[in-house]
């Protein structure tokens, strides 16, 4: 049996520098502000640009893709365990994606197929860089989060504010897979007030074709209002690492 053809075996070498030629700009964007938005996209298939960006994270039960359609759920028919279970069709709660990794995804990409029969924008919270992280009395340097999902058969423990094997600052956050220090649910609230506190608000909506690129490791987002009314709503969604970053 032979090996599955990667995006980049079937691409000329001109339109593969045009791909990563396009990486590097939204890269640095997204570097420089936390995110970067195409409302129309671009004139390239999504896989490879997210492959161009940095190494595909494969989603948990999948199979072999590496993406992941999302679409609203009710919660009775939601996956188990997911946010959606606990949220529905309502709002989101604001949160770093695939948080009960190790080593969560650096970067997340979101690509909309379908917008809905009604808009049902994502909210976006980019924190400001100006802003200092090191408080000792900040809530989110507070040990003792226990943190688990995603099929790992094991939880560890965490904080909100972390710090990678290069000395990278990042943010964990998923109030649906983290149970604060001594189940003290008021540590939620707190930690999501300073979060609020540091970041700027943004919010997209989603046409056909529009990509969204955000540092998972600075924005927190989640889906606002809306999604009773778009059923059809349908965004694909990449996890991306960094060349050095997490891998499969």
């Amino acid at each position: 049996m032979g090996r599955r053809p990667e995006p980049w075996d079937l691409v000329t070498a001109v339109e593969r520098e045009n791909i990563l030629s396009a990486a590097r700009d939204l890269v640095t964007t997204v570097q420089e502000r936390g995110w970067a938005w195409l409302p129309t996209g671009l004139d390239i298939e999504v896989d490879k640009l997210a492959r161009a960006i940095g190494p595909a994270i494969p989603p948990r039960l999948v199979g072999r893709r590496d993406y992941k359609i999302v679409r609203p759920y009710s919660s009775d028919e939601a996956p188990r365990n997911s946010m959606s279970a606990r949220t529905g069709t309502g709002p989101q709660p604001m949160h770093t994606d695939s948080a009960y990794i190790p080593l969560p995804p650096r970067y997340v990409m979101l690509s909309c197929l379908s917008p809905g029969e009604s808009e049902c924008p994502t909210r976006l919270w980019s924190l400001d860089r100006k802003t200092p992280f090191i408080n000792g009395r900040s809530p989110l340097t507070r040990p003792g989060w226990v943190v688990r999902g995603g099929g790992h058969l094991c939880p560890f423990y965490s904080q909100v504010l972390n710090r990678n094997w290069k000395g990278q600052w990042f943010i964990r956050f998923d109030p649906c897979c983290m149970v604060p220090p001594y189940a003290n649910e008021d540590e939620v609230e707190a930690v999501r007030l300073e979060l609020e506190a540091m970041s700027v608000f943004h919010e997209f909506t989603w046409f056909r074709g529009s990509i969204l690129i955000l540092d998972n490791w600075r924005c927190l987002h989640g889906r606002g209002d809306g999604a009773e009314h778009a059923p059809g709503r349908r965004l694909v969604r990449f996890l991306i690492g960094e060349e050095h970053g997490m891998g499969r």
